[in-house]
C-alpha cells in the first residue's frame, strides 16, 4: 500500500510539472486497503487485504474554463495524452470562478477518524465481541426481550488521499470507513425474528452497541408484535435506522431547492452537512476541487438555506467544500457528505427508547425518500408500534406524512448526539433517536409485517 502511495505521489507531482504558461494543473490521487473480518463465538476469520489506487482526477484550467478527466494511471504516456485531450476541450468546457472558501482551514486529526487498532485485528474483534454480547443481554433485560448476537461482520477500508497543484501545496489525509454488521436474534416469549443491523462509523471502538442493539431489538419485536385494534395517540419517537431515513429525506430535497423557507416556529434542531464530524463516512478536510470542508447548515432557524458550491456553480457564492467527482463522470458536482442534527434551543440530550411511551417509527417508505415531491410537499409513511415503558405492545397503523421540509425541522423536538447520515447508505442504523412532535400525520391501512 505505502509503495502505490508513494508512486502515486511522485507520479501526481511530475503531472502537475506539465502545466504550461497561463495553466493551472491539479492531480487528486486516491489509495485504498480493504479487509474483511467474520466475529462468531469470540473466533476470529479474517480475508486477505485487497489494496488499489486510483482513479486519479485530472484538472486543467485556463482562461476562465476547466475541463476534467479521470484515468486509472498516472504512467507518463497516459498523463502526457490525457493533458492533450484536456487542452483540446478546455476552450469548450464549462466556467469555473476563484472563489473564497466558506470554511478555514480547521486542522485534521488523525485520532479521530483513522483506526489505527485494527492493524492487528484479532484482539479488538474479540473484545468487540464480548462487548455485543454484554450488550445484547443489558439491553434485552431493558427492553423486556430476548437478545442474542449471532454473528458479526465488519468491514475495513483505509483511504488515503492526495491532492497536488501545479500552484498549491500538496494536501494528504487518511482515514478509516469501518462498518460492523450484527445479526441479531430476537425472542419474544415462543416467537424469534433474526434480522442485521449495521453501523457505520471511523473506528470500531466508536460504535455505540447500546443504539445499534436496541434498534434492532425494538425492530424485531415489532414484526413479532400482534395487531392493534385502535391508534393511540401520544408522542412519536423514530429509532435510528427510521431517523436515517428522515434525514435522507430532509438532506436530498434541501440540497435539491437550497432556497429559504418559511418557518412557523423556530426550530430546537437544524440539519447540518458536516464533513468533519467523526464518525462519519465521508470524512474529509478538503474536497475533490481542493476546498476546506466544515460544517454548514442546510436551513438555520431563520429559515434561510445555504446551496451546496463547486467552483462552477451559479449563482456565486463562497465554496462550502461540497465537490464531488464521481466515477463515470468527469467534472465535480456539489453532493451533501455527512447530515448530523445540531441543536440550536436548550434542551434535554437523554433521549431513547427506554422507558419510552408512545408511537415509534419503526420504517419510514415511500416517494418521499426517493426524491419526489409535489410542489413543496413530501409524502411518506412511518411503520409505528405502541410502546409502553419501553417495551413494544402492539403493532400500529402506518402514519402518513405529508409535510414541507420546513415542516419536518420544526417538528424535531429531541434527537440524540449520536451519529449523522451517511448519504446512499440506506441500510445503515448510524443516525440518533428523533423525537417529533407537532407532525400532521394521519394513521392509514393497516400494519405491514
Amino acid at each position: 500500500m505505502d509503495e502505490l502511495l508513494d508512486a502515486g505521489r511522485a507520479a501526481a507531482a511530475a503531472a502537475c510539472a506539465l502545466a504550461a504558461d497561463g495553466e493551472t494543473v491539479e492531480v487528486r490521487a486516491t489509495g485504498l486497503a480493504r479487509r474483511k473480518h467474520k466475529v462468531t463465538g469470540g473466533g476470529v476469520r479474517s480475508s486477505a487485504t485487497v489494496t488499489a489506487h486510483g482513479p486519479y482526477g485530472l484538472r486543467l484550467a485556463r482562461d476562465g474554463r476547466e475541463a476534467h478527466l479521470l484515468t486509472d494511471t498516472l504512467s507518463e504516456p497516459v498523463v502526457r495524452q490525457a493533458f492533450d485531450d484536456l487542452r483540446e476541450i478546455v476552450p469548450h468546457a464549462r466556467r469555473y470562478h476563484d472563489r473564497a472558501a466558506r470554511h478555514p482551514d480547521g486542522g485534521w486529526s488523525d485520532d479521530h477518524h483513522l483506526d489505527r487498532r485494527l492493524h492487528e485485528p484479532e484482539q479488538p474483534l474479540a473484545g468487540f465481541w464480548r462487548d455485543a454480547q454484554a450488550a445484547a443481554a443489558t439491553v434485552g433485560e431493558r427492553l423486556r426481550v430476548d437478545l442474542t448476537v449471532m454473528d458479526c461482520l465488519v468491514t475495513v477500508e483505509r483511504h488515503t488521499e492526495s491532492f497536488t497543484g501545479s500552484d498549491r501545496v500538496p494536501v494528504e489525509f487518511t482515514y478509516s470507513r469501518v462498518e460492523a454488521r450484527l445479526l441479531v436474534q430476537v425472542r419474544v416469549g415462543q416467537r424469534q425474528v433474526r434480522l442485521w443491523t449495521a453501523w457505520n462509523t471511523n473506528r470500531l471502538a466508536d460504535v455505540p452497541l447500546d443504539h445499534t442493539l436496541a434498534d434492532a431489538g425494538l425492530r424485531g419485536a415489532a414484526m413479532l408484535a400482534g395487531v392493534s385494534s385502535a391508534q393511540p395517540g401520544g408522542p412519536l419517537l423514530l429509532t435510528p435506522h427510521t431517523g436515517a431515513a428522515l434525514l435522507k429525506v430532509l438532506a436530498h430535497d434541501l440540497f435539491a431547492d437550497p432556497r429559504g423557507r418559511r418557518l412557523e416556529r423556530e426550530p430546537g434542531w437544524v440539519p447540518v452537512d458536516d464533513a468533519r464530524a467523526p464518525g462519519g463516512q465521508h470524512c474529509r478536510p478538503i474536497d475533490h476541487e481542493g476546498t476546506y470542508t466544515g460544517a454548514t447548515v442546510l436551513l438555520d432557524p431563520s429559515g434561510a438555506s445555504v446551496p451546496l458550491t463547486v467552483r462552477a456553480a451559479e449563482p456565486g457564492g463562497a465554496l462550502t467544500g461540497n465537490a464531488y467527482m464521481f466515477r463515470g463522470f468527469g467534472a465535480p458536482e456539489p453532493q451533501p457528505t455527512n447530515v448530523r442534527l445540531q441543536r440550536v434551543t436548550d434542551g434535554e440530550d437523554d433521549l431513547g427508547p427506554y422507558g419510552f411511551t408512545g408511537l415509534l417509527g419503526v420504517g419510514l417508505r415511500g416517494e418521499g425518500t426517493q426524491r419526489f415531491r409535489s410542489g413543496e410537499l413530501l409524502r411518506f409513511r412511518i411503520d409505528t408500534v405502541v410502546v409502553r415503558d419501553g417495551t413494544v405492545v402492539d403493532r400500529a397503523d402506518q402514519l402518513l406524512v405529508i409535510a414541507t421540509a420546513a415542516d419536518l425541522v420544526t417538528a424535531i423536538s429531541a434527537a440524540t448526539p449520536t451519529g449523522g447520515y451517511a448519504p446512499w447508505r440506506d441500510f445503515s442504523s448510524s443516525c440518533s433517536w428523533i423525537a417529533l412532535d407537532g407532525l400532521a400525520a394521519a394513521a392509514v391501512g393497516t400494519p405491514s409485517r
